[in-house]
């Protein structure tokens, strides 16, 4: 199955059934706000890519990195790593794409906390995306042959869900949005060899 779950590095752990299961799993705190860049507005230009579980020392992928790898990788592109130990990573190679993680003197990101492996966002994006309802799924009113072969993401909108950050093309940008972004990104930069 291609399903990958979500969970949190903050503490929502992921579903019992899929703890033996890892490359099922992503989580999906991975939008850092950029405060020390800008204290106005919380803003987020950037995607964590993977974190250390501190208690294991293993790598943990964010829940963009882990579609995007289960995509590819029905298309025989793995990602590679240049280190085993997360804190060591310097490039992460994925189909053409050589990706060098965020740094924490990197421009006005300088003083940044980039502990975690993280890229800039560059927010292309198309038009819109395809979005149906719950009721629109419950209804049966989803054509089968729009979601064949397409990467889906179940998502919430609700306003009551505090899952909105400021970004350079939407003031209250919505997550599950924010997470189809860096997927794109990732896929752009792997199939087509887009430069970050």
């Amino acid at each position: 199955t291609n399903i990958v779950c979500i969970y949190t590095l903050g503490g929502i752990a992921p579903p019992a059934a899929l703890f033996d299961f890892p490359d099922r799993l992503g989580f999906n705190d991975n939008f850092p706000v950029d405060e020390g860049v800008e204290k106005t507005t919380r803003k987020g230009r950037r995607c964590i890519l993977t974190s250390k579980d501190e208690e294991s020392g293993h790598r943990l992928q964010s829940f963009p990195f882990q579609v995007a790898c289960a995509y590819l990788g029905q298309r025989g592109i793995k990602s590679q790593f240049d280190a085993e130990d997360p804190n060591k990573i310097r490039l992460i190679e994925i189909g053409k794409a050589q990706l060098r993680p965020l740094r924490s003197n990197d421009g006005p990101y300088a003083g940044a906390d980039t502990r975690d492996k993280q890229m800039l966002l560059d927010f292309k994006h198309p038009k819109d995306f395809t979005r149906y309802s719950v009721t629109d799924a419950l209804a049966g009113q989803i054509p089968k042959a729009s979601l064949r072969d397409k990467i889906v993401i179940i998502g919430i909108n609700a306003s009551s869900v505090l899952d909105e950050l400021s970004t350079p093309i939407a003031y209250n940008h919505l997550g599950v949005e924010r997470q189809s972004l860096a997927i794109l990104q990732l896929l752009r930069l792997a199939l087509e060899g887009e430069k970050p």
